[in-house]
């Protein structure tokens, strides 16, 4: 990780990650080692991230189904995935996941797959005047 921090210098840093953090409360930046001097992954700027993953569990499910229990699992149960940049670069907005726990997916997926991550995108601009 401190590798990547000096190979990024100065440069903006615009990140998507599945973070596996759950709750939308937590920063993207407060992840990557807090108190390090010079961390600039400190400086990631993120919206309020909206629930995008389900955490699909095989092996529950294949144990409750031994025992004539179904789960099924909503779309939009955790905050995984993350969309974050660090200054100058902005963003005007995220579409995608659902911006209320176990809600409905904004964007469909693609070709109909069902996978673990529901799609999402951002619009991310630069602010040159700085």
């Amino acid at each position: 990780m401190l590798i990547f921090i000096r190979l990024c210098g100065e440069a903006p840093i615009l990140i998507m990650v599945d973070s596996n953090i759950m709750s939308p409360e937590i920063g993207t930046g407060e992840i990557f080692f807090p108190g390090t001097s010079g961390n600039r992954l400190m400086e990631l700027q993120d919206l309020k991230n909206p629930y995008t993953a389900n955490y699909d569990d095989k092996s529950a499910r294949k144990n409750l189904d031994k025992v004539g229990l179904t789960k099924t699992p909503s779309d939009t149960r955790y905050a995984f995935d993350r969309i974050a940049v660090t200054p100058p670069l902005f963003i005007e907005g995220i579409v995608g996941g659902s911006m209320v726990q176990n809600g409905t997916l904004s964007i469909p997926y693609v070709c109909e797959t069902q996978e673990e991550h529901g799609p999402m995108t951002a619009a991310i601009s630069f602010d040159d005047a700085n």
